[in-house]
């Protein structure tokens, strides 16, 4: 019974540890940051099927 306890704590860890290399590096969005980049995604999506680049700087001849 204790190697079952000892092996499920094993598997626990090692869940817990992939889980937290996978969001490592990353941070978790506020919603005002995610309104953003909505509102981004669209604005580009827009532009795109219109034709009309906002965001491109005059130099770079868009």
């Amino acid at each position: 019974m204790a190697r079952n306890v000892v092996a499920a704590e094993r598997r626990r860890a090692a869940a817990e540890q992939t889980a937290a290399r996978r969001a490592g590096g990353r941070r978790y969005l506020a919603s005002d940051d995610l309104m953003r980049l909505e509102e981004q995604i669209e604005a580009e999506a827009v532009a795109r099927r219109t034709g009309r680049w906002t965001s491109c700087p005059t130099t770079a001849g868009c």
